[in-house]
């Protein structure tokens, strides 16, 4: 058997995210196992509201009282910083798709975003398009 027939979850290198990307949402409500690493299915749970922000080019996802850096790896896919690929989030305009990896397994779940309002949804939305250094 070769490494490449194995269930050996590969993960891709962080790649700079393109500015500008979707405005990013204020709140959006996710699976609670989605930030819970004790849990083998990120994609249950009760549904628990979490907040995105940018800081240094990349995201932090916070819920109550923790934040996760996450890093930009490709087409808006954010991975947890220093984590396996194993639980990514991918931003939409109007959602977020979370996706779980087991093995070669991958499941996915579709989040809608709450409309927006009329406030700014962070420094994201930049009118510049710039690129992030590594």
């Amino acid at each position: 058997m070769s490494l490449g027939d194995a269930d050996v979850l590969f993960n891709r290198r962080p790649a700079p995210a393109l500015r500008p990307g979707p405005p990013l949402p204020l709140a959006v409500n996710l699976p609670s196992w989605f930030t819970d690493f004790s849990q083998d299915t990120p994609l249950e749970g009760t549904t628990v509201p979490v907040r995105l922000t940018e800081r240094d080019c990349d995201l932090v996802l916070t819920h109550a009282a923790r934040s996760f850096a996450l890093v930009h790896v490709v087409d808006g896919e954010y991975r947890y910083a220093g984590w396996s690929e194993q639980r990514t989030l991918q931003l939409g305009n109007d959602h977020v798709v979370l996706h779980a990896r087991h093995g070669r397994a991958l499941t996915s779940q579709h989040v809608s975003l709450p409309a927006a309002d009329s406030s700014p949804a962070s420094a994201w939305h930049d009118e510049s398009r710039t690129q992030c250094a590594r």
